[in-house]
Formats: C-alpha cells, structure tokens, sequence
C-alpha cells in the first residue's frame, strides 16, 4: 500500500477527486486511531469527528521538529495544560500534507495540539530516547 502514495498524492496535487478523496479518508482514519489511543491513555473527553467536542480543523499550530515545542507548549510526549496529550503524524505519512493533514487535524478532539515530525522516525525514536537517558529517576 505505501508504494502507492506517490501516485496517489501526484493526482490529488494534479486535481483528482478521487485521489483526493483518498487522501482525506486516510486522514480521517489516522484521527480516528489517535482518538482510540487517546482514549486509552486517559484523554479528558475524546469525541467523534464533527461532534460538539471534536477538532474543528484548528487542532495544532503546525510544524516543529522532534522534542521542540513553541513557546508556552508542551514538549511533545507530555500532556498539555488540562490533560490533553499532543499528537503527532511522523514517519513517511508526514510528508503528504495537503487533504490528508488537513483531514487528520479536524478529526482530532478540540484543543489538541497537532504537529508533523518530518524526521526519519528511527532518528526521533533515538532522540526521545537520549531525552529520557537524560532525566533523573
């Protein structure tokens, strides 16, 4: 399946519907499964896409790089302020952008902060891992 996402995101950028369509669906279902994951980990209240507390399309603030934050956010791997955990759309997948990030933000419940990790993800695994060598017990 991933040997075809260059085709695929070639004809949604040369205007396909259908490619598309693809896209957003993939975007959807990637929400879907950080909705589920939230959900297990103890997210407040993680809501269906297009319900009262779901994203509205304004989830996140855009791009930064492994273990980076914008001033006043959480570190990626700790909970925000009031609970909510950041999400990130890392590994190949990143790279996409268009219909399926945008599909995958407004999945995400409200307020989440959402961030795309153009790293390789073996070098952000080794990363966090350095991160976390680093902290005190």
């Amino acid at each position: 399946m991933a040997a075809l996402v260059p085709a695929v995101v070639a004809a949604a950028g040369d205007g396909d519907p259908r490619a598309v369509a693809v896209l957003e669906w993939a975007g959807e279902e990637l929400a879907r499964l950080a909705r589920l994951v939230l959900g297990r980990i103890g997210e407040k209240r993680v809501g269906e896409a297009g319900s009262a507390d779901a994203g509205s399309g304004e989830a996140g603030s855009g791009e930064v790089g492994p273990g980076e934050a914008r001033a006043g956010e959480p570190r990626p791997g700790s909970p925000q302020r009031g609970g909510a955990w950041p999400v990130a759309l890392a590994g190949g997948i990143a790279h996409v952008g268009g219909a399926l990030e945008r599909a995958f933000r407004a999945g995400l419940p409200a307020g989440t902060h959402a961030f795309v990790v153009h790293d390789e993800p073996v070098a952000t695994a080794a990363r966090l891992a350095l991160g976390k060598a680093r902290r005190p017990a």
